[in-house]
């Protein structure tokens, strides 16, 4: 006959309680904190980056932008985010840098990539996140080559994608 167990520290057969030991309880109630908290740990937004890129930014320093922020715009008019070019002097690399004007996470895709016609060599970068702040990999390019972006932001007030223009910088 198997024994239904009360994870408070008993073990219930039919109308008789028996204790558990207090290390057998103890490992019991560890054991379901350690699941509980498995199952209630969200694993942080992940954002799905497809192109031909060079590496992710976060190893550059020396990162300065390059041109002022573009406002993402909504269909109703107002700026719900902005997209800005950085440039990395130790990565000698360019990437997108977006985030919402309110701080609010929302589903948001940004794209950078060089300026010149589409073929096998060309690089890019397209980043879909679930955030309030996001970027691409960077791109390696030359001093004098143009490089351009655009974002584009999920707006929730109007249920309906903002867009930034679409930028090129040297």
């Amino acid at each position: 006959m198997k024994r239904p167990i009360d994870f408070l520290g008993a073990i219930t057969m039919s109308s008789t309680t028996h204790r558990m030991s207090r290390t057998a309880r103890r490992v019991a109630i560890s054991a379901v904190v350690a699941c509980a908290g498995l199952v209630a740990t969200a694993m942080p937004a992940q954002a799905a980056d497809t192109g031909v890129f060079d590496g992710n930014p976060v190893t550059c320093t020396r990162n300065i932008n390059i041109g002022a922020a573009e406002p993402v715009i909504a269909t109703d008019g107002r700026v719900v985010g902005y997209s800005q070019m950085r440039w990395s002097d130790s990565c000698q690399a360019n990437w997108i840098r977006a985030w919402t004007a309110n701080g609010q996470v929302t589903t948001m895709q940004s794209l950078i990539f060089q300026n010149q016609p589409t073929s096998p060599n060309r690089k890019y970068s397209k980043s879909d996140d679930w955030a309030a702040l996001h970027w691409t990999m960077y791109i390696r390019a030359g001093v004098t080559e143009r490089m351009c972006g655009s974002t584009k932001i999920w707006d929730t007030r109007t249920q309906n994608w903002a867009y930034s223009a679409n930028y090129c910088r040297v």
